[in-house]
């Protein structure tokens, strides 16, 4: 144990930096027998535990090719969805966003795979060491916020992958065979961790990033609500769902802003809507672990001029996340740079007097176009299967169109150095989780999707069913790498995908099966063929492949 908590300890103090208050204290003059036995050993390891978000979400291929530079995670929970796709200039990114040539060999799905059990081991590692460490008053609380990461990373293999091997202790040597849990056993797992630890969490978290109650009892209502699905769901899943959400939204620490936009302006990611964040500063983007991830968002434009965002445009919404927001949906400018200036970080620049900034390109709601097919020569016009606000004749790569703006980082030009906090849980989220779960016990969710709705969009739903739930989400938690996860917990990958993707409607018009055998593509992605080949057992793979 000794040799890997070594190599560990090199990892998480070399490796990965923190904030100011996540950071590791490095004593490599010590032994890890002695720094992890103190509590300021302890700490750093426990916050090394917090920086294993930042690859999962962010992880950068190595080679930073234009065709691949968006995250494994961000592609696997994005494309292949209705609302985004890929660019024509990323044809790699085509194997996610297709499902039909999408193999167990893929990276991604690999790299996900990879990175989720590289933390639960570093979490392993922490929660052995709890029991070596100098007591302290703090120390239950810290155990417990590392039990929940561990389901967090649990919570998202179970999402994509299915059931998956519950590892539970930190190993010194090779393992060659794990046996490979049912889902109804992680989902266990995962519900039992959670329940254990919401109430050692406090109410407000001593430090900011850190894990709450609230956050622990978010993650529930989302296990619970997935696991309500299942054949093997427990008959009061979607009412524990409802109860988790209600005590995150009385517990009186979290408010909706009332301002949609302001939820993501620059500078202002501690705010009283955000329930949990993955946190970066400029001292955490050290040896290749990127920052938050904007790059892949924008159109065929690469800068590191002055003001100008570093983009490739990897991933694009469809036309379906455009036509999605109605015209009077305050989402749509608070999503989108409408109003695209020269340079482009001029738009945040409140000190810059409006008349001295310059507006290159206005992009009008897609609302305004008399008959797509025949679209006047200025205004925006449908091209092979993307919407293009351009002029006639354009082609993809000369054409442009409104870039995602919630991420945007002001002070970052390149594609690794965005310090943007990411945010994970937001009460939104909380309300509209909570309207599914009413509708899934025949109750009315009106009212919920009402409230998070009225402050961007004046137009009441009534009579809500889940096709509503889930065009909320898309609007509200546009790109915030939820949407494919949303549609195979409700059974709407298929339905959706292939209504909306231009790359799925392209191989079904071309009459191959799409999502594989018994649909099992539009359900889960593979298990990694490394994994089972380095299986001495057998692992098993999933549906479809």
């Amino acid at each position: 144990m000794k040799k890997l908590g070594i190599l560990l300890l090199a990892i998480l103090l070399l490796n990965i930096g923190c904030n100011d208050y996540l950071m590791e204290d490095n004593r490599s003059s010590v032994t890890v027998d002695e720094y992890f036995k103190t509590q300021e050993g302890y700490q750093s390891l426990v916050n090394a535990c917090y920086a294993s978000l930042r690859k999962l979400y962010f992880d950068m291929d190595n080679d930073f090719d234009n065709q691949k530079n968006t995250t494994s995670f961000q592609g696997l929970t994005l494309l292949g969805t209705d609302l985004f796709c890929h660019a024509t200039i990323a044809s790699g990114n085509e194997v996610v966003d297709s499902y039909y040539s999408l193999t167990p060999d893929n990276g991604w799905v690999s790299d996900v795979f990879s990175h989720c059990y590289e933390a639960i081991q570093l979490q392993n590692l922490a929660l052995e060491w709890a029991e070596k460490t100098v007591q302290s008053d703090e120390l239950p609380i810290r155990v417990a916020e590392v039990r929940f990461l561990r389901a967090y990373f649990y919570h998202i293999l179970l999402e994509l992958y299915g059931g998956v091997s519950i590892v539970t202790d930190a190993f010194d040597k090779p393992i060659t065979s794990f046996e490979r849990n049912s889902e109804e056993d992680v989902y266990a797992f995962i519900i039992k961790e959670l329940e254990d630890v919401k109430n050692i969490l406090p109410s407000v978290s001593d430090q900011s990033g850190r894990v709450s109650k609230g956050v622990a009892e978010q993650l529930l209502s989302l296990v619970y609500l997935s696991r309500g699905y299942t054949s093997f769901a427990v008959s009061d899943d979607f009412q524990k769902a409802e109860q988790n959400a209600t005590s995150v939204i009385e517990s009186g620490n979290y408010n909706l802003l009332s301002n949609f936009e302001d939820v993501f302006r620059p500078g202002s990611e501690d705010n009283r809507e955000i329930i949990f964040a993955i946190q970066y500063d400029s001292k955490s983007l050290i040896n290749g672990v990127a920052g938050s991830c904007a790059h892949a968002w924008g159109g065929y434009y690469a800068s590191s001029k002055e003001g100008w965002p570093y983009r490739h445009g990897q991933i694009r919404p469809t036309d379906r996340c455009y036509l999605q927001y109605n015209v009077a949906d305050k989402r749509y400018k608070g999503s989108f740079m409408v109003n695209q200036y020269d340079p482009y970080y001029d738009y945040y620049d409140d000190s810059k007097p409006e008349d001295e900034k310059k507006i290159t390109r206005v992009f009008p709601h897609p609302s305004i176009v008399e008959d797509p097919e025949n679209p006047s020569p200025d205004n925006w016009i449908f091209l092979e299967h993307y919407t293009v606000w351009g002029t006639a004749g354009e082609t993809w790569e000369t054409s442009e169109y409104p870039w995602v703006k919630k991420f945007d980082d002001p002070t970052s030009n390149k594609q690794y150095d965005n310090t943007r906090d990411f945010f994970i849980f937001r009460l939104a989220e909380t309300y509209l989780i909570r309207a599914e779960a009413r509708i899934n016990q025949g109750l009315s969710a009106d009212d919920d999707i009402n409230f998070v709705r009225a402050r961007s969009w004046d137009e009441k739903v009534t009579n809500a069913n889940l096709d509503d739930v889930l065009d909320e989400r898309g609007r509200e938690l546009m790109g915030e790498c939820k949407r494919w996860m949303d549609l195979r917990r409700i059974g709407k990958v298929k339905e959706r995908a292939s209504a909306y993707n231009p790359a799925v409607k392209k191989y079904l018009d071309l009459g191959y099966e799409v999502f594989g055998q018994n649909d099992g593509k539009a359900f889960r992605r593979p298990i990694p063929t490394n994994v089972i080949i380095r299986d001495e057992g057998d692992y098993g793979q999933n549906e479809g492949y």
